[in-house]
């Protein structure tokens, strides 16, 4: 009996390895492996096709944590970032189910946002100036 019941912890134990294991590596898929953005702040100059949004002149800053604040505050706005290459996810929520996912596209200090806004249905593209902060590595 006790070796059965030796038997069934080993296999416990495995298991357990095996599903901690499987969670550290999707934990790596939360932040990107450079976070370019953090430390810098950009203001929006224009929105197109038009800026129903109301963002035209808002400064968005990036914050290391992967949160980000906006000046002058804009109310129900995103407050989390991701960014992964040249895809920049703006989500509303901590655990990001609800978000915009588009594409950044960086020229010295201007910068180019395109993405789709669903309750919208429509595509935007928002173009941004560097106010202050440096990119790094992309």
């Amino acid at each position: 009996m006790k070796t059965l019941r030796f038997i069934g912890m080993a296999l416990l134990a495995i298991v357990l390895c095996v599903n901690f294991t499987a969670c550290s590596e999707d934990d790596g898929n939360e932040t990107s492996s450079t976070n370019y953005l953090a430390g810098t702040t950009w203001k929006v100059v224009s929105v197109s096709p038009n800026d129903v949004l109301g963002l035209e002149g808002v400064n968005f800053t990036f914050h290391p944590n992967l949160s980000f604040t906006t000046s002058p505050e804009v109310e129900d706005i995103f407050d989390r970032y991701l960014v992964n290459g040249d895809k920049l996810l703006l989500g509303y929520s901590s655990d990001y189910n609800d978000y915009v996912e588009g594409t950044l596209t960086i020229n010295d200090n201007t910068a180019t946002y395109t993405f789709y806004e669903p309750y919208s249905d429509c595509y935007y593209t928002g173009t941004l100036t560097l106010v202050s902060g440096s990119i790094g590595a992309q």
